[in-house]
Parts: C-alpha cells; structure tokens; sequence
C-alpha cells in the first residue's frame, strides 16, 4: 500500500493574484470612460438648464418692459371728464333722494 504525504504547505504554494495588471488596467480604463461619458451628460444637461434660464430672463425682462410701458400709459390717461359729470350728476341726485326721505 502506498502512502502519499503533502510536502506542499501554504508557504510554497504559488500566490493567486486576484488584481493583476491587466485587470487593473482595464478596471482604470472602464472608470475613465464612465467618467467621462457621465462628464458629457452633466456638461450637456447644465448647458440646457443654463439655455432656459436664460430664454426665462429674456421673457422675463420683455415682461417688464411691457409692464413700464403699461404702466406708463396707465399714468399719462386723464379721467374721462363726461363721466366724471355724470358721476357728480348721479350723487347730486342720491344726495336729494336721501333728503327727500
């Protein structure tokens, strides 16, 4: 009968590299690309957020100017002065219906 005895203890057995170079390299290189591609995207997306903001000011400032200038002839409007008289008419003639009764 033959005995087979392990000389082999963990020491000599040969180290099992999880993590080589190539690994890593290609581990780097997926990062770099992720990173970048996700760069692009957010470049992109502020670029569009940063293009309706700005169209946003524009109506924004057309909207103000459009309120001045309202605004503006809202002021220069004088009371229309027949309906003043026929306003002062009406009261006159409250005032005397109250005195009348």
């Amino acid at each position: 009968m033959k005995q087979f005895i392990n000389l082999y203890t963990d020491e000599l057995k040969p180290i099992v590299l999880r993590l080589s170079l190539a690994r890593s390299l290609v581990v780097a290189v997926a990062l770099a690309i992720l990173l970048l591609v996700a760069w692009i995207v957010l470049k992109s997306l502020a670029s569009e957020r940063q293009a309706t903001a700005d169209e946003m000011n524009q109506q924004l400032q057309q909207l103000q100017q459009q309120q001045t200038q309202l605004q503006a002839q809202v002021q220069q409007k004088s009371p229309n002065q027949q309906l003043i008289d026929q306003s002062d008419k009406l009261s006159r003639q409250i005032q005397q219906q109250m005195e009348l009764n």
